[in-house]
């Protein structure tokens, strides 16, 4: 890798204003940490980047925001797409923060948590009750880290949807979603200079 040694001739002051010394050796030595951390999250595999740390994914369920009608797919975090090409999910867990709730009308209603195309990742039924019942808790999803049966590949880069199924729709809760994952089929130079 060439990196361009930055100098103070780099930091001109603006017109007008008072010259305020630059030291160059720190801005090198906090490109070098930015581009070791960056190695780390880049599952490539190289003579000298070795270290490797897997990746996580935080999604958001919210009632507020998303909605919970029966049939409608609603995309979290906005639909930012969480993950690359080739992305291994290896554990899924979740944390109901808000208590999720459906109809107080004998109905269940259920949240499939999915990643397009590629699978799902958590399916929790939500018990009748907007007073008295309703899903509270921690979990596991479908992709847990013990079993690799159970990890799914992206097969292009995704986003997270939340869909709505049952006799009920979702009628309260936020729940927080976190996503374990490796990223497979990289190339070094895939690993952009800084």
């Amino acid at each position: 890798m060439s990196l361009k040694k930055i100098t103070d001739k780099n930091f001109l002051p603006s017109h007008g204003v008072k010259p305020i010394p630059v030291y160059s050796e720190f801005f090198n030595d906090l490109l070098d940490a930015a581009w070791t951390l960056n190695a780390r999250a880049h599952h490539s595999m190289s003579q000298t980047n070795l270290p490797k740390h897997p990746l996580m994914a935080v999604a958001v369920y919210d009632f507020a925001v998303n909605g919970g009608d029966t049939g409608a797919d609603m995309s979290l975090n906005g639909g930012i797409g969480f993950f690359p090409d080739n992305a291994i999910i290896q554990n899924v867990s979740y944390d109901i923060v808000t208590t999720l709730r459906s109809l107080a009308t004998a109905a269940t209603a259920t949240m499939i948590v999915k990643v397009p195309t590629d699978g799902t990742l958590l399916t929790l039924l939500i018990p009748t009750g907007a007073t008295g019942g309703g899903k509270t808790g921690m979990g596991l999803g479908t992709p847990v880290s013990s079993s690799a049966g159970t990890w799914i590949k992206t097969t292009a880069a995704r986003g997270i949807t939340v869909e709505a199924t049952g006799n009920s729709d979702i009628t309260a809760g936020k729940v927080f979603f976190f996503i374990e994952y490796v990223t497979s089929e990289l190339i070094e130079s895939d690993l952009s200079p800084l």
